[in-house]
């Protein structure tokens, strides 16, 4: 996802309420969550390779993009993993 669509994002979710959610903001605007799930793991990606070699946090970063990564994929059996609510380690 590029900057554009954050920024008209950004724009759609500041339009509404501040307790409407934002799965209901997704909606009405035309993103589907996974446009925003892999904008989530490109980001973390790109965090990961920006962190310096020797920094001590580099195996949180990636650890947290695998974990984004994996938890889309679907099982052995194909039933997708977890709930789609949280992330579990």
């Amino acid at each position: 996802m590029d900057r554009p669509v954050w920024n008209t994002l950004g724009e759609a979710v500041l339009r509404y309420p501040s307790n409407t959610p934002l799965k209901t903001i997704l909606k009405r605007e035309g993103y589907g969550k996974d446009v925003l799930w892999e904008a989530m793991v490109r980001r973390w990606a790109r965090y990961a390779m920006a962190v310096e070699p020797t920094n001590p946090l580099l195996i949180l970063y990636w650890q947290m993009f695998f974990a984004l990564y994996f938890y889309r994929l679907p099982a052995v059996g194909g039933q997708q993993r977890g709930s789609g609510n949280v992330i579990s380690f």
